[in-house]
């Protein structure tokens, strides 16, 4: 079982036999305990599922589709809902970097053929939608 704090230290990226590293056990094995674990070195805005993305893993992604989760678009630049109007004022480059690991995880391969019906619409409508984004946000660029 993983410790947090413990003897030894935590290798995330080690792999059994199969192929397995620590993140596919915990998912497997369905304990939250330990995806919470190997998370905390990631920050906050990224999920597991994004994670995933971000490493193109196909086998990941396909297990957290499976159970349900997805990555939701970043709301519009302008957007003044609550939750926009506070991540703005607070520390809109936070903001920034929580949009692109969302559009980063959006736009994996992986991600898009697994979860889309239509991955090359789905490409396209994306691009489009990045290349709108990047004249508003210089991030984008």
């Amino acid at each position: 079982m993983l410790e947090k704090e413990g003897r030894g230290v935590l290798n995330p990226n080690c792999v059994d036999y199969m192929g397995r590293n620590a993140l596919h056990l915990a998912i497997d094995s369905e304990s939250v305990e330990a995806i919470e674990i190997l998370m905390e070195k990631y920050p906050p805005d990224v999920t597991p599922l994004m994670l995933a993305a971000h490493k193109n893993d196909h086998e990941m992604i396909q297990m957290f589709l499976a159970r349900g989760s997805a990555i939701e678009k970043p709301h519009a630049i302008y957007c003044q809902c609550q939750d926009c109007f506070v991540k703005q004022q607070c520390d809109s480059l936070k903001r920034s970097r929580s949009r692109l690991n969302a559009y980063k995880a959006l736009s994996s391969p992986a991600y898009i053929a697994l979860s889309s019906l239509d991955p090359i619409t789905e490409t396209f409508e994306l691009r489009q939608e990045m290349m709108q984004i990047a004249e508003v946000e210089k991030e984008f660029q």
